[in-house]
């Protein structure tokens, strides 16, 4: 008997041979008969209607038979390819080549909108997976960041117990020892051993006060042009074997800035002591000071520190050593960032491309941004030939009066 639904009864009636013959080409897969049969109903009871099938029903047909199983997700768009194929030519065989193709275009537009519903469930559930990936990362980031932190800590004041005691024995040494005893030469070599322990601890216990967020500042006015020519001049006693060039060109003009001196001097001479190690022998590291173009961007959106602020300075440091590579740029100002191969470096700290532990510059940003400063590097890339360089630029406020400290 013939009904107004020619498509829903030939479906139907092909259901059973169309589920045998897609069954025979997809095994081994998490569709079964009963899945296929139950689409293939599906299909049939929307294929004569005038708009097809709505999107609310087929998105809850793939929630319910499908959900968050992203493998049966992926075994049903082989099924709907399958499907595809099968239907078209089971249509070509039944009807003539106007009606096939009549009654393709109806079917088709179900099969193509159920693939986009699962492709779209499908690539929600890989969105949902990866964000929950990705947060369970973060939690171990920040898992390792506090068990780097708590060992840098620990760690460092375990040290010193020991090193105090080391140092008193060889100041205990040292006494005993007549000016001329051939023994001062191992004394003084155990004292500059242990004068670098000693800097090294104090650079962890600066990085784990720094994470801890315990860093306080005691602020003095000084002349900035003259602080760092005092600077440059402690350091000319290591530059000077190397025969480079340590100069600060004088200022546009008088800056007087509330600092916390020993800390900055302390950032500044990680830098220039960074540029020494980097800078072949008979080269040259240049500062130099001139008024920002500070963007507003930058500045601390405290109204109350705003108010207090004149002026911003720009101190560039110039060398004209092996450069830094561009995707190098922001990693060695991070905690442990030195760069090259570890194995490769020798164990000074004034030689041509000497190791470190690969504190120093992270201990640097650390000063200037507590300083509400900040800093950043720039050089035309690594090459040990041409030397192109790097500069170092810090921007420091200049306060009208000395900022509060918390």
């Amino acid at each position: 008997m013939k009904t107004n639904r020619p498509l829903h009864d030939w479906l139907t009636a092909q259901t059973d041979l169309v589920c045998t013959n897609t069954m025979y080409n997809l095994p081994n897969r998490l569709t079964d008969r009963e899945d296929i049969t139950a689409y293939l109903h599906l299909l049939a009871k929307h294929a004569d209607n005038k708009h097809g099938i709505s999107i609310g029903t087929l998105q809850r047909w793939v929630q319910e038979h499908i959900g968050d199983d992203d493998d049966l997700a992926r075994d049903w768009l082989l099924a709907f390819r399958v499907l595809k194929s099968e239907l078209s030519g089971q249509l070509s065989q039944a009807f003539t080549i106007s009606k096939a193709i009549k009654y393709w275009w109806k079917i088709d537009d179900i099969l193509t909108d159920s693939i986009i519903e699962v492709t779209l469930l499908e690539s929600e559930n890989g969105r949902s997976q990866t964000l929950a990936h990705i947060t369970q990362l973060q939690t171990q980031i920040e898992q390792l960041e506090e068990s780097k932190t708590n060992f840098i800590s620990v760690a460092a004041h375990e040290l010193r117990t020991p090193l105090t005691i080391l140092e008193g024995y060889t100041n205990m040494l040292r006494a005993e020892l007549a000016d001329d005893s051939p023994l001062n030469i191992y004394v003084n070599g155990l004292n500059n051993g242990l004068t670098r322990l000693n800097g090294t601890i104090g650079d962890m216990i600066d990085i784990s006060l720094m994470d801890l967020h315990s860093f306080e500042l005691n602020y003095q006015q000084v002349n900035l042009e003259n602080h760092l020519i005092l600077i440059t001049d402690q350091l000319k006693r290591f530059y000077e074997p190397r025969h480079i060039t340590l100069q600060v060109e004088p200022f546009d003009k008088l800056y007087r800035a509330y600092i916390d001196a020993p800390r900055l001097s302390k950032a500044i001479k990680k830098i220039l002591m960074n540029a020494l190690k980097f800078t072949p022998d008979r080269g040259s590291v240049i500062i130099r000071g001139y008024a920002s173009q500070e963007n507003e961007a930058y500045r601390n959106k405290d109204t109350g520190t705003l108010s207090n602020i004149s002026e911003y300075i720009h101190i560039a440091i110039n060398d004209n050593g092996i450069g830094i590579g561009p995707e190098n740029l922001d990693r060695i100002f991070r905690t442990f960032g030195s760069l090259g191969d570890a194995k490769l470096h020798s164990s000074g700290t004034t030689k041509f491309k000497g190791g470190g532990a690969g504190l120093g510059l992270s201990i640097t940003r650390g000063i200037i941004e507590a300083h509400n400063g900040r800093i950043w590097a720039e050089s035309d890339g690594y090459d040990e030939n041409l030397c192109p360089g790097s500069t170092f630029h810090i921007e420091l406020p200049i306060y009208k009066n000395a900022p509060e400290t918390y």
